[in-house]
């Protein structure tokens, strides 16, 4: 079985197999002991800068046995990603990528938010590719937590851009399959005026327009009035 943590002191030589080595340089008597060739990975005790790229062919654990490429286990893990070339408001600060077939076909982009002082809020964007090099927005959360689906900037706390001009393609599509509910609950204060969004007056004043519905792939129309009244 490979070992999977070991510490390294002096006279002590690597055995094949293993994943990752912690070394502990103050243990070893001289320089020369200190220039290691592990053939995996070895992290030290002091710091380290690698000047050139690092290719490991192995699994990598934190804290744990790894089971994949990277594997972290920890009471609460964390792991940071610092961009330091951020300037404006969503400029990008990190990403992570996956790839098919050498394409890129999915981003996870980690934006600057809106306080370029102190640089202290961020954005969010998780994109999949049309093509290759041709992303699509995909969603966005702005640093107040709004969610934008195919929209850069959404107005809303949800705001959905359906941008195709045919195809049949609603901006929105609710499944239901709880009878005993509707599809959507209006929750907030009602009243018997027309200030608030909501209220208990039965009367319009008079039909100004209909809103186009779908319902079970037909097409049905709302009306909508001017002003409700008593």
């Amino acid at each position: 079985m490979p070992r999977y943590i070991e510490q390294l002191t002096e006279n002590t030589t690597p055995a094949t197999g293993d994943w990752l080595w912690i070394v502990d340089v103050s243990a070893l008597a001289t320089d020369q002991d200190r220039k290691l060739s592990v053939g995996k990975l070895a992290l030290l005790a002091t710091a380290n800068t690698f000047t050139a790229n690092q290719r490991i062919n192995a699994f990598i654990g934190v804290g744990v046995a790894p089971t994949q490429e990277l594997h972290i286990q920890g009471a609460t893990p964390r792991v940071y990603i610092s961009g330091t070339s951020a300037v404006n408001a969503g400029d990008e600060l990190a990403r992570m990528s996956g790839l098919w077939n050498a394409n890129v076909v999915f981003d996870l982009r980690y934006l600057a938010g809106d306080d370029t002082i102190n640089q202290d809020n961020g954005r969010l964007q998780l994109r999949p590719y049309k093509s290759a090099g041709n992303p699509a927005i995909g969603i966005v959360i702005n640093e107040f937590g709004w969610t934008g689906v195919n929209v850069l900037a959404p107005l809303a706390q949800l705001h959905v851009d359906q941008e195709r001009t045919a195809g049949g393609i609603p901006a929105l599509l609710l499944d239901q399959a709880d009878l005993s509910e509707g599809f959507i609950d209006y929750v907030g204060t009602s009243a018997a005026n027309s200030t608030g969004p909501i209220t208990t007056w039965t009367m319009g004043n008079t039909v100004q327009g209909h809103v186009a519905v779908e319902i079970n792939g037909t097409r049905r129309w709302i009306p909508f009035y001017d002003a409700p009244t008593s």
